[in-house]
């Protein structure tokens, strides 16, 4: 996996005109709808995607990290490259979320938990998430996809998300 993330990597910065372009950007440019990984994304080139986000999170002006950091755990994910999406994961929140945050940063430590914890192979820990959730916060998107990862816990990320292959 990490070969791949390598050699992806490389076929970025080995085509100048691609990679720096969108290193320039702001983030709001870099971030929107219609370019750069989200592109990728959408094609269903999910660590060609992630790769960028990893290089635009270290040459270019990143503002707010933790949100790209997120994306580019997602994106690892979804093309299957766990070990990666884990480490992204790591950097979008931190255990002060859970103790001193208010419910939109505990909820959120939770499900960044919840998704590691499904990638990780840890059912029981993603089961106690979901438990802890319902006793504490109101349903949400995050908590119907915590859902569908315990429902779906044989399958592959994307897959259990049930996002169309690229």
């Amino acid at each position: 996996m990490m070969r791949t993330a390598v050699l992806i990597l490389l076929m970025l910065l080995s085509c100048p005109a691609f990679a720096q372009k969108e290193i320039l950007y702001t983030q709001r440019q870099f971030d929107s709808d219609t370019c750069c990984w989200r592109e990728l994304a959408r094609s269903g080139r999910y660590l060609q995607g992630a790769a960028l986000i990893a290089a635009y999170l270290k040459d270019g002006k990143p503002q707010r990290r933790q949100a790209l950091y997120w994306h580019a755990g997602q994106l690892y994910a979804l093309g299957g490259d766990n070990s990666m999406a884990l480490r992204y994961f790591g950097k979008t929140t931190n255990i002060l979320y859970r103790y001193l945050g208010d419910e939109d940063a505990r909820m959120w430590y939770f499900y960044v938990n919840g998704v590691k914890a499904f990638l990780k192979r840890d059912r029981q820990k993603l089961l106690k998430i979901i438990s802890i959730w319902k006793r504490k916060f109101l349903g949400n998107l995050n908590y119907n996809q915590l859902l569908l990862l315990s429902e779906h816990w044989d399958m592959r990320y994307a897959e259990a998300l049930d996002l169309p292959k690229g």
